[in-house]
């Protein structure tokens, strides 16, 4: 009977601190709201301000970098709840904290909140260009078709030039394609830009697809999901001339000028895949021409993009020349490739080959896995 009466006088002592201890917590994350309040409130009248005015007004970054100082724990609670209920306000502030941790890398992008963010963007009155600035930066982490969407619908709805040029951007970014809005072009030619990109938008709305990790395809073609490593045919193709191969890839994913590049012939395909190789080539025989490839060849070079591995490729094509060739300059050109890749990237790319194939180019790889290492 004595233990139950001591455990009952100690529930009595604890239960008024467990409840001053939530007390205290409440408290504070109604502190942190008002703070993320004040903190939006700064940065919508700084970023509204004309710029010779800035210098004389309190930006928010003080109060930003205060709030980015509070125990994380309670950051990310207060954060969470005025994403899912706080007011517009509370919300601005919130988001753009949560945009911060995020490009600081102290956190990553929370999938539970872009249905949020989302159904807050298609429903938004339009009264706050900050709100919806706020809202199309936190979307950009969700590539996804209804986000691209939603992105053309604040186009065709804002009066605000810069917020169309950002929501359409940030969905060109994700497409893989180029607005074609210029500081140096008159504001006709910007405003048929976003005009012309809002239109292809809306015409191919049903066939703008995502992959699960992101990338963008155009239904319809012949790209689906991502390919997950070279075939045998694909290898075929780089071992008719692992040397020409890399070549060509450092011309046209190096640092090499790639106006002189060959996109027609063997080489092409062995590196971009008989469909990429075909692509690239309508778009140079454009250039040479002094044009811009249309929006459709331009949606479908972003679509294959990603869709074969052309990294892959281009390792592959080092591993076969330190095999196989003995002409310096090739050899040369496969060594520095090498050097740059990890042992366990040439394994993965190499794994099917025989032993033999791999074991140089194993050998010259620099940078080892973590497994390695321990």
């Amino acid at each position: 009977m004595e233990i139950v009466r001591k455990a009952f006088l100690a529930l009595l002592f604890l239960a008024p601190f467990g409840a001053a201890v939530a007390a205290s917590r409440d408290q504070a994350i109604q502190d942190l709201k008002a703070r993320l309040v004040k903190s939006a409130q700064l940065d919508e009248a700084y970023s509204a301000a004309p710029r010779e005015l800035r210098p004389t007004m309190q930006s928010a970054d003080e109060v930003d970098r205060a709030l980015l100082r509070e125990p994380r724990d309670l950051l990310l609670e207060t954060i969470d709840q005025v994403i899912r209920s706080g007011s517009k306000e509370e919300r601005s502030g919130g988001i753009g904290i949560y945009c911060s941790l995020i490009y600081d890398r102290k956190l990553k992008p929370n999938p539970e909140y872009y249905p949020l963010f989302l159904d807050l963007l298609v429903n938004d009155d339009g009264r706050s260009d900050y709100f919806t600035f706020i809202l199309v930066n936190a979307l950009h982490w969700h590539p996804t078709r209804e986000t691209v969407l939603a992105y053309a619908d604040v186009a065709d709805r804002s009066t605000n030039l810069k917020l169309r040029h950002t929501a359409l951007a940030r969905a060109g970014d994700m497409m893989g394609m180029d607005l074609a809005v210029y500081a140096n072009a008159t504001p006709e030619q910007n405003e048929k830009a976003i005009s012309d990109f809002v239109s292809w938008i809306r015409r191919n709305k049903d066939r703008i697809r995502f992959t699960k990790k992101g990338h963008f395809r155009l239904a319809g073609g012949e790209v689906g999901e991502d390919r997950e490593g070279l075939g045998e045919e694909d290898r075929a193709r780089i071992r008719k001339d692992p040397a020409g191969v890399l070549r060509l890839f450092n011309q046209i994913v190096g640092d090499e000028d790639d106006s002189s590049a060959d996109l027609t012939g063997e080489c092409a395909a062995g590196l971009l895949g008989p469909q990429g190789a075909a692509l690239m080539a309508k778009r140079a025989a454009l250039a040479k021409e002094g044009k811009e490839p249309t929006r459709d060849m331009e949606a479908s070079l972003a679509s294959y993009q990603g869709s074969y591995p052309v990294a892959d490729a281009g390792l592959l094509a080092a591993v076969y020349i330190v095999a196989y060739e003995k002409d310096a300059k090739a050899l040369k050109m496969a060594r520095e490739m090498l050097i740059q890749a990890s042992r366990g990237d040439v394994r993965r790319v190499a794994g099917s080959e025989p032993r033999w194939v791999r074991r140089k180019a194993e050998a010259l790889s620099g940078e080892k896995t973590e497994e390695e290492e321990d």
